[in-house]
């Protein structure tokens, strides 16, 4: 794309679908376990980390992943971004060396769902890669991200309200971001 085309970027997981909820229910539903303390960095504390490396093993392997519901207002708003003429990237750190499927999950879950992208990046490096891409402008769920993308790039970051966070934007806002 052209450097003078106006981007924006999207985290996948957290904002255009119910993770880490799913895991949640996932880890709750196969192993019994539950995340009473509804924290993203530390959702189990009396588990080992062994544990919880598996758990996400499984999780990945699972159909899940191709299976998660889609935001309604993130995906709308994709669609009224798309149709005035932004180009979308969407972002995800899911781990492609080890679990090639996600590939091929990610990819038919987006299609499938109707979800309008221009372009997917599996990431390694959240920061890097948008200082990379120059989004105009970026949402995600994780207030650290918020942090490092703006103080690295000075790209302003959303971070969607989340139950686990203290988001700066309602899902039903997302228009007020253009304003």
């Amino acid at each position: 794309f052209p450097y003078t085309t106006l981007f924006r970027s999207c985290y996948i997981d957290g904002v255009l679908n119910d993770y880490p909820y799913s895991f949640w229910k996932f880890v709750a539903d196969n192993f019994g376990v539950r995340n009473e303390n509804r924290t993203l960095y530390n959702p189990y504390p009396s588990e080992s980390t062994e544990n919880i490396v598996e758990w996400k093993r499984k999780y990945r392997e699972s159909t899940v992943k191709k299976n998660l519901s889609v935001n309604a207002f993130t995906k709308d708003f994709l669609r009224e971004l798309h149709e005035i003429g932004w180009k979308i990237v969407l972002m995800t750190s899911r781990p492609l060396e080890n679990h090639r499927k996600l590939f091929a999950d990610t990819i038919e879950w987006l299609d499938e769902e109707g979800v309008c992208h221009d372009c997917l990046i599996f990431s390694k490096n959240k920061v890097k890669d948008i200082s990379v891409i120059r989004p105009s402008f970026c949402i995600d769920d994780d207030p650290s991200i918020k942090r490092l993308v703006e103080t690295t790039t000075g790209i302003p970051v959303y971070v969607v309200k989340r139950e686990y966070n203290d988001g700066d934007i309602d899902e039903k806002e997302y228009m007020k971001i253009l304003d």
